[in-house]
């Protein structure tokens, strides 16, 4: 076997886990290197890239304690295709096997297996020989920033009323009735925050029926390079821009802003785990009244509850969440 095809990646979380498979693999002659976590896996990703000597084959379980296993999957796979990753999982099903082909796996693995069953499919995927790889063309136009504006209304004037109007303002790329002490979400878009600032004053504030607004400027989050470009290349699968993410993505499911407050510097740590959560529509660093604003959207409102609960909470690094849910106006 050539170098490239011996070295290993594995991201899991059980030190028992990779301590057996690290024995077991060297004995067969692999080069194994470890991860309790995605984010940093990541980052290995892209250093071993980056030198020139890339990783052969990538193992990863589905459970990780700072991004879900098939979410990091996709990941990998939009930035590097050709890479080969086999997933592993003690609670897979025909629906995490289904997930992890659409999601362009190799190879799928239930624990507990033995060494010689990951070998044997290691064995049986063919890494193709690496291939440059474009960087992708940006889209033509000018350059533009956003903003989210929040919006309370007067006590006793129609929502809806309002609504309507912000709704076909210039500069609104998308109008959203909330449940919260403000009742309307706005994102902004213009040539600058200073355009955005003057829309704000001159056509919201002004507003009789407005009682006031806060506005959270999107500005761009400093993170480690690894995981910017992977952050990067991700969004170019997935729409050319932030704000055209939100207007292709529909609004079938049931919507959530997460409004969050970081504790000062840690935002490089909190924003990927923030961007990559499951069901995360959009992710963005801000300059306002809050350090990020997420857009998650799900079947039902009790399982973003439960996201909340058991994800967003366990991350180290945040001081305060809020949570804001979507009123579908054209429904009502």
């Amino acid at each position: 076997m050539d170098a490239a095809a011996t070295k290993l990646l594995l991201i899991d979380d059980e030190a028992g886990l990779r301590r057996s498979l690290r024995f077991g693999l060297n004995q067969l002659g692999y080069d194994l290197d470890e991860s309790e976590e995605g984010l940093p896996a990541l980052q290995l990703i892209e250093s071993s890239f980056a030198a020139g000597h890339p990783y052969g084959y990538v193992i990863a379980d589905i459970n990780l304690p700072d991004i879900n296993g098939l979410k990091l999957l996709e990941v990998i796979k939009s930035r590097h295709p050709e890479l080969p990753v086999i997933v592993i999982s003690g609670y897979g099903n025909e629906v995490t096997r289904s997930a992890v082909t659409t999601n362009h796996g190799d190879a799928y693995l239930d624990k507990p297996f033995l060494v010689d069953d990951l070998a044997g499919v290691i064995g049986r995927l063919e890494r193709p020989a690496a291939t440059p790889k474009p960087e992708p063309t940006p889209a033509p136009g000018r350059h533009s920033v956003s903003a989210y504006a929040l919006v309370k209304i007067r006590e006793g004037h129609d929502v809806a009323g309002v609504y309507r109007k912000l709704y076909f303002m210039d500069n609104v790329v998308y109008c959203d009735a909330v449940y919260d002490d403000y009742d309307i979400v706005l994102l902004m878009n213009a040539a600058s925050h200073q355009e955005i600032e003057q829309a704000v004053q001159g056509r919201v504030r002004s507003m009789p029926e407005v009682a006031e607004v806060t506005v959270d400027a999107i500005v761009q989050p400093t993170l480690e390079p690894a995981i910017a470009d992977f952050i990067k290349h991700y969004e170019s699968q997935r729409a050319v821009t932030p704000s055209e993410q939100k207007l292709a993505h529909g609004r079938a499911s049931l919507s959530t802003y997460l409004f969050v407050d970081i504790e000062p510097g840690r935002m490089g740590e909190v924003f990927p785990k923030l961007y990559f959560l499951d069901g995360a529509v959009s992710c963005d660093a801000c300059r306002g009244a809050h350090d990020a604003v997420v857009l998650i959207q799900s079947h039902s409102f009790q399982h973003i509850d439960r996201l909340l609960a058991r994800e967003v909470s366990a991350i180290d690094g945040i001081v305060r969440t809020r949570s804001v849910k979507i009123i579908n106006m054209f429904e009502m």
